[in-house]
């Protein structure tokens, strides 16, 4: 995703220090989406560097099945993308983790199963730009121009429990501090038309648990 040349709004829970070796999370996806027009998108994951390893649906026909837009888990790394084959209805609750291993390779687990294992070590990807981190956010196909077009993308409550960073010494803490959580939208320096950000409720970090909302 790109701040410059995406129509897009984000939530992230961003662990603030590149030593944080991993993050993992139980999304429950939202029991309803609109994505009006083809190459909308959502997509919930897990970061680390220049790692993208989560859930995603679109307005494309690898999504749908009898007519409805499903999900899929998908990776997105120096290696290159993948996706899983099996499709996730609207609802399913579904936990990922994306970590550095004791042998620091960048592993991605989609209900406890690895799906994608890094070819190289993290440290030789020279990818340390990024910390560990969890991402909400939905993009919009339109073009960027100014102002923008309207926002159509809606979604209901989509709830991440169970989120934790695997930190420098490779022990998995809660997540659990409110400052670590913003919101932003893209693209930077053009005013965005509601809704400006997603509305999100912290009110249960305490036990490790957010959700986040997105409707006009």
């Amino acid at each position: 995703m790109s701040d410059l040349t995406e129509y897009a709004k984000l939530v992230c829970v961003n662990t603030g220090s590149q030593a944080n070796k991993g993050f993992q999370a139980v999304i429950r996806l939202p029991i309803y989406k609109d994505l009006p027009c083809e190459w909308d998108y959502i997509n919930y994951y897990c970061g680390l560097g220049n790692f993208e390893c989560g859930v995603s649906t679109a307005n494309r026909a690898e999504f749908k099945q009898k007519g409805e837009l499903k999900w899929h888990w998908f990776t997105n790394t120096p290696d290159g993308q993948s996706s899983g084959d099996t499709l996730f209805a609207d609802g399913t609750t579904i936990p990922i983790c994306l970590e550095r291993d004791a042998n620091d390779q960048v592993v991605f687990q989609v209900f406890g199963a690895t799906v994608y294992t890094s070819l190289k070590t993290f440290k030789e990807y020279n990818s340390q730009d990024n910390p560990a981190r969890l991402i909400l956010a939905a993009s919009q196909s339109s073009p960027i121009t100014d102002p923008l077009l309207p926002w159509r993308i809606r979604q209901f409550q989509v709830v991440a429990s169970s989120m934790k960073y695997k930190d420098s010494s490779g022990v998995w803490q809660d997540m659990v501090d409110a400052s670590k959580v913003t919101l932003d939208h893209w693209p930077k320096g053009i005013t965005s038309p509601p809704p400006i950000d997603y509305r999100i409720n912290v009110q249960h970090l305490y036990d490790a648990r957010m959700n986040a909302i997105l409707l006009f």
